[in-house]
């Protein structure tokens, strides 16, 4: 066997027939491996940022319904989100619907009648009612169930203010396209 050994050492290069010169090969994976390295950082990133957005945008949502939450005093009671998260979606739906159309009412200039205001406050006043109603857990279940109708309410009230509106404008761009 060491006699084969020695053989096989001493003639080998008469059996390799191919000469490789494995620098530039080596070079070449390395490359290879750089590059899917660089990639896979690369899609880190952007999964990293889309994450980060991700979070700054729930945020801002968050800080908006926090203080754009009509002016109520939580410290007077429960409010629908101290419920559950299925009520915090709730009341966090009606109330960023509520504020969306309210902001539509003022940006559209037109004077609403101080009467419909009223009626908006008195929901409020309700609204502040049934927290104090939560907070002493009387009959939690109707308690919720009237602090959505009340949301119902407001945004119906809105509604039919905006609907008000609309009319109030096609009515016009009618007469003007007549005029014209």
């Amino acid at each position: 066997m060491d006699d084969l050994k020695k053989w096989v050492n001493e003639n080998r290069e008469d059996w390799e027939v191919y000469h490789t010169d494995y620098d530039p090969l080596w070079a070449d994976i390395e490359k290879r491996i750089d590059r899917e390295n660089k990639k896979t950082v690369k899609r880190m990133l952007i999964t990293v940022m889309k994450v980060a957005a991700t979070v700054v945008v729930l945020s801002l949502i968050g800080l908006y319904a926090l203080f754009n939450n009509q002016g109520y005093d939580h410290s007077a009671g429960f409010a629908l989100h101290e419920v559950s998260p299925e009520m915090a979606e709730t009341e966090f739906y009606y109330s960023s619907m509520v504020n969306e159309k309210m902001e539509r009412i003022k940006m559209s200039g037109v004077e609403i009648s101080p009467d419909v205001f009223g009626e908006l406050s008195s929901l409020d006043s309700a609204y502040q009612d049934l927290m104090k109603d939560l907070n002493d857990g009387a009959g939690s279940e109707e308690v919720v169930e009237a602090m959505v109708q009340n949301y119902r309410i407001k945004l119906f009230i809105l509604e039919k203010i905006l609907e008000e509106l609309n009319n109030e404008e096609d009515e016009n761009t009618e007469h003007n396209e007549v005029v014209l």
